[in-house]
C-alpha cells in the first residue's frame, strides 16, 4: 500500500540548489515544504515557496517526510549529531 503525500509536511536541512529542486518537487505533489538552512534567506524561502524554521521545530514536526542536503555531509552531521536545546 502507497502513502498519500499530498497535504503530508516534508521537511529539508539545506536548501541550497539540491535542496531547492527537492523542494520544487515537494511543493509539485502538493506537500508544505519547511526547511532548515543557516544560510537560507528569508526572501530566498519565500521565492521558493518553503517554510523556514529552526532545526528542533523541524525535527519536532508529526508526520514529517525529510530530506538532508547539505553541500558537505560534514554540515549535516553537525546540524543532526548537536545536541538539541532543551524544553
Amino acid at each position: 500500500m502507497g502513502v498519500e503525500l499530498y497535504g503530508k509536511t516534508f521537511g529539508l536541512i539545506g536548501c541550497g540548489n539540491i535542496g531547492s529542486i527537492v523542494a520544487d518537487r515537494a511543493k509539485g505533489l502538493k506537500m508544505r515544504v519547511i526547511a532548515y538552512d543557516p544560510y537560507l534567506s528569508a526572501d530566498r524561502a519565500a521565492d521558493l515557496g518553503v517554510e523556514k524554521v529552526e532545526l528542533d521545530e523541524l525535527l519536532d514536526a508529526r508526520g514529517l517526510h525529510f530530506a538532508a542536503h547539505a553541500a558537505d555531509q560534514r554540515d549535516a552531521q553537525h546540524h543532526l549529531g548537536r545536541k538539541r536545546s532543551p524544553r
